[in-house]
């Protein structure tokens, strides 16, 4: 299987969902992504107070670096 990026609108599209509640499947389930994907994007992605940020998690991390 070839490895495919999560993309801004995918990412956005997780955020918003498991702000509405959804399970991780579901979310899958909408997007067309493993359950797995989704989950290592909501931990990439979390904030340390918890909360989503959606697609901003690897810009936080590289601005950290620098």
């Amino acid at each position: 299987m070839k490895y495919r990026q999560i993309t801004s609108g995918e990412g956005y599209a997780i955020a918003a969902l498991k702000k509405q509640k959804l399970s991780i499947r579901a979310i899958a389930a909408q997007i067309g992504r493993s359950p797995a994907t989704v989950s290592r994007e909501l931990r990439r992605n979390l904030s340390t107070a918890g909360s989503l940020l959606a697609g901003q998690g690897a810009l936080l991390r590289r601005r950290q670096k620098a």
